[in-house]
């Protein structure tokens, strides 16, 4: 019922939960009408009660340590970015609304005269798709992703910004609704008379190397035995 005007204003929102629960209330007083909620804020106090922020489950923080850089005032930088499964599942949902086919099992595409193996129709011929699907359990699916954070082409005038982005791969679609930002590199607060001098531009190298790939490594609240990880900077 709620799913059917959580986009109507708060008001209306209002309007219809008080207007159920009074419906629950006189067709039997012993129900479970009291526990209904009447309004917005009452419905969303009782989410947050028993099932949490819901942005809190799908954040997650890391903090790269730099002292062996020896940056003034710069010991360590934080992190923040969204978990990728989450951001991956939100991409393919949209490609999906939009209509646009995902591949979810690999498949074997022959010339028709010398029945030779052929390959480039598609992300399903490939021998990295056949692969990756044979180290899953069966009835899983493969979930693939690229992930990039070069900040090209992203409409930024300078480089003070550069996201990092997870594209769905099983489709064969060039579509912006593939990518998904999942964060920003991490920058580093030191002086402009710092950024120029060996150590700070050896400390960004390494932010560069450790943090980007560091989100690829599931939380450790998210591990659940419906999800494998692998990926060639290890499992």
């Amino acid at each position: 019922m709620y799913i059917a005007i959580k986009g109507q204003s708060t008001s209306c929102q209002d309007s219809v939960l008080s207007t159920v629960k009074n419906m629950f209330c006189q067709t039997n007083k012993e129900c479970c009408g009291r526990k209904w909620p009447s309004n917005n804020r009452l419905l969303r106090s009782i989410i947050l009660r028993e099932a949490g922020d819901f942005w809190d489950n799908v954040t997650h923080t890391k903090k790269n340590c730099l002292r062996q850089f020896n940056l003034p005032h710069c010991e360590s930088v934080t992190f923040t970015y969204l978990d990728p499964i989450f951001v991956w599942i939100q991409q393919c949902n949209l490609l999906h609304d939009a209509r646009h086919k995902l591949q979810w099992k690999p498949k074997k595409l022959q010339h028709p005269q010398t029945h030779e193996r052929i390959y480039g129709a598609g992300i399903q011929y490939g021998l990295l798709f056949e692969q990756a699907c044979q180290d899953i359990p069966e009835q899983g699916k493969v979930a693939l992703m690229n992930l990039s954070w070069d900040g090209g082409n992203t409409g930024f005038g300078s480089r003070s910004a550069t996201p990092i982005c997870i594209q769905v791969m099983n489709t064969n679609v060039q579509s912006v609704l593939a990518a998904g930002l999942v964060g920003y590199l991490p920058q580093l607060d030191v002086a402009d008379s710092m950024k120029s001098r060996k150590a700070c531009k050896n400390a960004r190298h390494y932010v560069l190397q450790v943090s980007p790939p560091s989100c690829l490594h599931p939380a450790p609240h998210t591990h659940n035995r419906h999800l494998r990880y692998k990926h060639p900077l290890g499992a």
